[in-house]
């Protein structure tokens, strides 16, 4: 099965049912990079470049040293930081066959591999552009935010993807002001798993049939609020 990186704040109903799926989970703990509020969250600290089990993933030094890798430390070169934008040079939204993200700020090994996949690049004002995104498919997104909508219907249409657009809000992220569904979900193979009750969303009823009728399930889970914790991203193996 996969390997699904997670934050040790997600909720334990939402690993079991990851781990009762039979994938192998690898917790992210809180850490001094960048803001304590977001510095469990995998989508700070890597970015998956596509929506398969299988896509390549871009990972920080940051991650990499964080994990016990043994390299020398003299080999890393950190960037992160505290202070926006140096905590979002990981934080794209790729889904396999474009790249979304407010393009300046992007690390450059991400945007290497963009191009040697040839996806398309679509630059945005967002920073936080996959805490603000749900990937459903290579074709298709969900957000909150009407600035990403507005600005690729404006000037990527019709080489664009399809959007759902949905209210904000209504995702609790602790330490901070609100959180974001994109941030509290993320895909593992068929299915978009959200981190809490999917239902407390208004657009909740919207956002299932949106995902169901690209041939996906959505899985939540009624007795906790939906809380952000950055994407949950599967690392497929052979």
């Amino acid at each position: 099965m996969s390997l699904v990186y997670i934050s040790e704040l997600a909720h334990d109903c939402t690993k079991k049912y990851i781990r009762d799926k039979g994938h192998r989970i690898m917790e992210i703990p809180e850490n001094n990079y960048v803001l304590r509020a977001i510095s469990s969250h995998p989508d700070i600290l890597m970015c998956k470049m596509g929506c398969n089990p299988k896509s390549p993933i871009i990972y920080s030094d940051e991650f990499k040293f964080l994990m016990g890798s043994k390299a020398p430390y003299e080999d890393f070169n950190f960037k992160l930081g505290h202070k926006y934008p140096n905590d979002v040079l990981y934080n794209a939204a790729s889904t396999g066959k474009y790249l979304i993200h407010c393009l300046r700020y992007t690390d450059k090994k991400i945007l290497s591999a963009a191009l040697k996949l040839r996806l398309q690049l679509i630059d945005i004002p967002q920073g936080y552009a996959k805490c603000s995104i749900i990937v459903v498919n290579e074709e298709n997104i969900i957000t909150y935010d009407r600035g990403i909508s507005r600005k690729i219907h404006s000037d990527y249409f019709p080489n664009s993807p399809n959007i759902l657009q949905i209210k904000p809000g209504h995702v609790i992220l602790p330490g901070m002001r609100i959180g974001f569904l994109g941030g509290a979900s993320g895909r593992l193979g068929d299915e978009i798993i959200f981190n809490g009750d999917l239902d407390s969303h208004p657009d909740a009823t919207t956002i299932k049939a949106y995902v169901e009728s690209r041939g996906l399930k959505c899985v939540w889970f009624k007795d906790y609020p939906l809380v952000d914790i950055g994407t949950i991203i599967e690392e497929g193996r052979a």
